[in-house]
């Protein structure tokens, strides 16, 4: 038992020991670079809003519907729609689904299934009823065999008698 205690506190002194060492090497790397990554005095972008992350957007939308490069001092110019053309249906075409023999395969299986299943609620249900019907023949059977009980009053103070008595 004392070898283990030692051994904890030994790991324990290790790990100790391994922290203090990063600890120190990572101050000596901060003390090398004078400029730290959070301090740096260039103006920092402003976070945008979702008002303005919409613009953006809306605006890389119409550059990409026109095609040229919309400065982002320049309004958006109003655009009037070409006349559109009429849209010409086209003919319904009918696809006919084809079963392929995995799909034959799995729906045969899916209807054994279900035609097992039915069999054996059939076998149950009918294993049942058979069951209920013996209980019940058993249950009035047992009530036709039962004689009425006759009292010998002498046999029965005979018998309380012996039971009663002490074992010496």
């Amino acid at each position: 038992m004392p070898d283990f205690v030692s051994s904890i506190l030994m790991l324990l002194f290790l790990i100790f020991v391994v922290n203090a060492i990063g600890r120190f090497f990572k101050k000596m790397v901060g003390k090398g670079t004078d400029a730290k990554p959070g301090n740096t005095n260039s103006p920092q972008k402003p976070k945008s809003t979702f008002q303005d992350m919409m613009k953006e957007f809306q605006k890389k939308m119409e550059e990409a519907q026109t095609g040229q490069n919309i400065p982002p001092y320049a309004q958006p110019e109003v655009v009037v729609a070409a006349p559109k053309k009429p849209v010409v249906k086209q003919q319904q075409t009918i696809v006919r689904h084809i079963e392929t023999g995995e799909e034959k395969e799995r729906k045969a299986h899916a209807e054994y299934q279900q035609f097992i299943r039915q069999e054996r609620k059939k076998e149950h249900d009918a294993e049942e009823s058979r069951l209920t019907n013996k209980i019940y023949a058993i249950k009035s059977h047992e009530e036709e065999v039962t004689e009425p009980f006759e009292l010998d009053l002498r046999n029965a103070i005979i018998g309380s008698i012996i039971l009663e008595r002490r074992y010496s």
